[in-house]
């Protein structure tokens, strides 16, 4: 299991959200999370990522295992692009991004040996970060 949910209660204001919610997402598993409005999905999704806090039962992720979240309502800065947001919801990226980018081009002639070591050790990274990296120019 990457992720495991035992018997969580969440309530807002003296209203039960849900209680006694347990699942489990095997690796590679996909899920949808379907309902009415206000039934709890975004907050279920919040819980997940750890943003919220249950109020009993737990949440458990397999070690070394990278959340983004992304608001469902985001308020970004005026000028940050559709793309800057999407980034920000996984920091992760954006700073194996900025690393890489301060390298400079380890492909000009005057790169040096120092900085083909150095990418080569940041690309080491777990493959589920480099797909994400290929599309960010």
């Amino acid at each position: 299991m990457i992720c495991q949910i035992n018997q969580v209660k969440k309530m807002y204001g003296g209203n039960i959200i849900f209680e006694n919610l347990s699942l489990g997402v095997k690796e590679k598993e996909r899920i949808g999370i379907v309902g009415r409005n206000g039934g709890g999905k975004s907050t279920l999704l919040r819980l997940m990522a750890g943003i919220t806090k249950q109020d009993e039962g737990s949440i458990h992720w397999k070690k070394a295992t990278t959340i983004g979240y992304l608001e469902q309502i985001p308020n970004p800065e005026e000028g940050i692009s559709v793309f800057d947001v999407l980034k920000q919801s996984n920091q992760e990226i954006v700073a194996l991004e900025k690393q890489i980018q301060a390298l400079g081009n380890p492909c000009s002639i005057h790169s040096r040996r120092k900085n083909w070591q150095q990418l080569f050790k940041l690309t080491e990274r777990p493959r589920s970060v480099l797909p994400c990296l290929a599309g960010m120019n």
